[in-house]
C-alpha cells in the first residue's frame, strides 16, 4: 500500500485504528468488505511500525484468523471494548495483545467471569466516554461505588455529567 502520509507528518501518528470486524453492523458493511478493509490496516501498521487498536464484535473466528495471519506486521496492540468469551480472551492473550475494558465489558455475569481472568498487565481501562458506561442494569453495576448526577444533553452544570460523559 502506498503511504498516504507525508514524511513530515509521520511522527504525529501513534497507532493504527480503531479497526477490525463488527458483524453486528453488517448493515453498514458486509463481511467481505470489512475483511478487505481490515487487512489494509495491517499494511499501514507494518509500513509505519505502529501498534494497532483493534475491534472485534460477534466475529471472533474471522477476527482471530486474520490477526494471527498478520500478527508480525505490528509491534503491539489492544483489542478494545472487550466483551468476548473465555476462549476469545485466551486467543487474544496468546497473540500477545492487551485487552481494553469499558462498561460493556461488565454487562453480564459471564463477561465479569472472563474479565477476572485477564492478567492485570494485559488490561487497558478505557473510559470510552461518553459511551459504554456501566449501566444500572448491567451485572457489573453492583461494583460501581462512585455515581455522578447527570443532566440531559446541552444542560451542562459544574460538577455534573452531561449524558453520561
Amino acid at each position: 500500500m502506498k503511504s498516504f502520509v507525508k514524511s513530515s507528518q509521520q511522527e504525529k501518528f501513534v497507532a493504527i485504528g480503531e479497526c477490525g470486524l463488527d458483524y453486528e453492523r453488517l448493515f453498514v458493511a458486509e463481511e467481505s468488505v470489512q475483511k478487505m478493509v481490515f487487512i489494509k490496516h495491517f499494511e499501514l501498521a507494518k509500513e509505519f511500525n505502529l501498534p494497532m487498536i483493534l475491534h472485534s464484535r460477534s466475529c471472533a473466528n474471522d477476527f482471530n484468523e486474520i490477526v494471527k495471519e498478520h500478527r508480525e506486521d505490528f509491534p503491539k496492540g489492544v483489542v478494545h471494548c472487550f466483551t468476548g468469551s473465555e476462549q476469545e480472551m485466551k486467543d487474544i492473550l496468546d497473540m500477545d495483545l492487551s485487552i481494553g475494558l469499558t462498561g460493556l465489558s461488565f454487562k453480564t455475569e459471564e463477561n465479569i467471569a472472563v474479565v477476572k481472568q485477564i492478567p492485570l498487565d494485559k488490561i487497558i481501562v478505557a473510559t470510552y466516554s461518553p459511551f459504554c458506561i456501566v449501566k444500572d442494569d448491567y451485572a457489573g453495576s453492583q461494583y460501581v461505588k462512585t455515581k455522578f448526577n447527570s443532566n440531559l444533553k446541552d444542560e451542562y452544570k459544574t460538577n455534573e455529567l452531561v449524558m453520561g460523559r
